[in-house]
C-alpha cells in the first residue's frame, strides 16, 4: 500500500515536471552589443585641457532618440557637469558648459539604447 502511494507520489511529480518546461525559445544574437571604440580624452587621461570636448566613438550606430543631455553625463566628485549632449554617427559627445576645474578627477558616462533591427 505505501510503495503504491509512493509510486503514485514520483509518477504525479514526473509529470507535473515535465508538463511545466516550455520549449526553450531563447535566441542568441551575437554581436548586438556595442562596443566603445575609442574615447577622446583616453581613460585616466591627464592634463587634459580645460576646455576639452569629449567624444565616445562606438563600432555601430545607436538609437540617436535615447541619447539625449539626460543619457551623456560628466561628473566631478563634486557635482555634475551641465553642458550639451549630442550624438551624430557612431559618436556621442559632451561639450562642457564651462571650462572644467584644474586637477579634477571627471567621469563620462554615455548610456545608450542600440537600434533594433527586427
Amino acid at each position: 500500500m505505501k510503495s503504491t502511494k509512493l509510486l503514485t507520489l514520483i509518477a504525479f511529480a514526473t509529470i507535473l515536471l515535465f508538463a511545466g518546461c516550455k520549449e526553450d525559445t531563447f535566441e542568441e544574437i551575437i554581436g548586438e552589443c556595442p562596443i566603445v571604440l575609442v574615447t577622446n580624452p583616453e581613460d585616466e587621461a591627464i592634463d587634459v585641457p580645460r576646455d576639452q570636448i569629449i567624444t565616445v566613438a562606438f563600432n555601430k550606430q545607436m538609437n540617436p532618440s535615447t541619447i539625449t543631455n539626460e543619457s551623456i553625463t560628466l561628473q566631478s566628485p563634486a557635482e555634475q557637469v551641465s553642458g550639451v549632449g549630442t550624438y551624430s554617427g557612431e559618436t556621442a559627445t559632451f561639450l562642457p558648459s564651462a571650462i572644467l576645474m584644474k586637477n579634477t578627477k571627471f567621469t563620462n558616462t554615455v548610456i545608450i539604447d542600440i537600434i533594433s533591427k527586427k
